[in-house]
Protein backbone atom coordinates (compact mmCIF):
# COMPACT_ATOMS: atom_id res chain seq x y z
CA UNK A 1 0.00 0.00 0.00
CA UNK A 2 2.83 2.41 0.87
CA UNK A 3 4.49 1.86 -2.52
CA UNK A 4 1.22 2.57 -4.34
CA UNK A 5 0.75 5.78 -2.36
CA UNK A 6 4.33 6.82 -3.09
CA UNK A 7 3.80 6.31 -6.82
CA UNK A 8 0.66 8.45 -6.65
CA UNK A 9 2.49 11.19 -4.74
CA UNK A 10 5.41 11.13 -7.21
CA UNK A 11 2.98 11.33 -10.11
CA UNK A 12 1.21 14.31 -8.58
CA UNK A 13 4.49 16.13 -7.89
CA UNK A 14 5.87 15.63 -11.37
CA UNK A 15 2.52 16.27 -13.08
CA UNK A 16 2.50 19.68 -11.40
CA UNK A 17 6.14 20.37 -12.30
CA UNK A 18 6.34 19.73 -16.04
CA UNK A 19 3.61 22.14 -17.19
CA UNK A 20 5.40 24.88 -15.24
CA UNK A 21 8.86 24.26 -16.72
CA UNK A 22 8.88 27.35 -18.97
CA UNK A 23 7.82 29.57 -16.06
CA UNK A 24 10.39 28.03 -13.72
CA UNK A 25 13.09 28.27 -16.40
CA UNK A 26 12.44 32.00 -16.69
CA UNK A 27 12.39 32.48 -12.91
CA UNK A 28 15.80 30.88 -12.38
CA UNK A 29 17.18 32.34 -15.63
CA UNK A 30 18.36 29.07 -17.18
CA UNK A 31 18.52 28.43 -20.93
CA UNK A 32 16.52 25.73 -22.65
CA UNK A 33 19.73 23.70 -22.94
CA UNK A 34 20.31 24.12 -19.21
CA UNK A 35 16.85 22.74 -18.48
CA UNK A 36 17.67 19.78 -20.72
CA UNK A 37 20.85 19.14 -18.77
CA UNK A 38 18.95 19.37 -15.47
CA UNK A 39 16.34 16.89 -16.71
CA UNK A 40 19.06 14.52 -17.93
CA UNK A 41 20.85 14.67 -14.59
CA UNK A 42 17.53 14.05 -12.87
CA UNK A 43 16.90 10.94 -14.98
CA UNK A 44 20.43 9.64 -14.38
CA UNK A 45 20.00 10.20 -10.64
CA UNK A 46 16.81 8.15 -10.79
CA UNK A 47 18.66 5.26 -12.39
CA UNK A 48 21.38 5.38 -9.73
CA UNK A 49 18.75 5.57 -6.98
CA UNK A 50 16.96 2.55 -8.45
CA UNK A 51 20.17 0.55 -8.39
CA UNK A 52 20.94 1.40 -4.75
CA UNK A 53 17.41 1.35 -3.32
CA UNK A 54 17.46 -2.35 -2.37
CA UNK A 55 20.46 -1.82 -0.08
CA UNK A 56 18.88 1.23 1.53
CA UNK A 57 15.56 -0.57 2.05
CA UNK A 58 17.28 -3.61 3.56
CA UNK A 59 19.11 -1.36 6.02
CA UNK A 60 16.06 0.73 6.88
CA UNK A 61 12.42 -0.23 6.45
CA UNK A 62 10.44 0.33 3.27
CA UNK A 63 8.15 2.71 5.11
CA UNK A 64 11.04 4.84 6.37
CA UNK A 65 12.65 5.04 2.93
CA UNK A 66 9.38 5.95 1.22
CA UNK A 67 8.58 8.59 3.84
CA UNK A 68 12.04 10.15 3.60
CA UNK A 69 11.96 10.03 -0.20
CA UNK A 70 8.58 11.73 -0.28
CA UNK A 71 9.85 14.49 1.96
CA UNK A 72 12.98 14.99 -0.15
CA UNK A 73 10.95 15.16 -3.37
CA UNK A 74 8.49 17.59 -1.83
CA UNK A 75 11.24 19.90 -0.61
CA UNK A 76 13.18 19.65 -3.86
CA UNK A 77 10.19 20.54 -6.00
Amino acid sequence: MAVAIQFAVNGAFFASLFPRLPELRDQIDVSTEGVGVLLTVSAASGVVASLTSSRVISRFSTRTVLFAGGLVIGVAL
